[in-house]
């Protein structure tokens, strides 16, 4: 039997999964996202013209609850990865 050139543990799926989640949560705080954005032109030919914009922001909180869902999906895929890594690396 060969051995496994690329073990994978639990150790390094933890590890793999919170840098994944960190560096989402890094980057939801460097992007600024928005959920709802518009542009309105008031006005005419004969009058002024006014131009309104407005956006929501989406909020940091949601980014922060994604990330920590990404975190326990990645957490859940533990097995799968495995059998994967394991399947194709032997």
């Amino acid at each position: 039997m060969k051995k496994n050139i690329f073990p994978w543990g639990l150790k390094k799926h933890i590890g793999l999964s919170l840098i994944l989640t960190f560096t989402f949560d890094i980057l939801s705080r460097l992007v600024n996202f928005t959920t709802a954005s518009s542009v309105g032109i008031i006005g005419g030919a004969d009058g002024p013209t006014v131009i309104f914009i407005g956006s929501k922001d989406l909020g940091l909180h949601l980014y922060r609850l994604v990330s920590i869902l990404a975190l326990v999906i990645l957490l859940l895929l533990y097995k799968p990865t495995k059998s994967l890594i394991n399947k194709y690396f032997k």
